[in-house]
């Protein structure tokens, strides 16, 4: 199973990514507006930019 967690940068959410990608069968996809700000690098991430311009 594949998921999508936004908001992976944050506290709750990285938590929900570290949750579900320590799963059998399950890949969890992080979507952050700046990778350098992620913590765990080996996590795969979607990189957004910022949407108020």
């Amino acid at each position: 199973m594949k998921l999508l967690v936004t908001g992976a940068s944050g506290f709750v959410g990285q938590a929900v990514l570290f949750l579900f990608n320590s799963m059998r069968g399950v890949t969890a996809i992080g979507s952050v507006r700046r990778a350098a700000m992620f913590a765990d690098a080996n996590a795969p991430l979607v990189t957004l930019g910022e949407l108020t311009a």
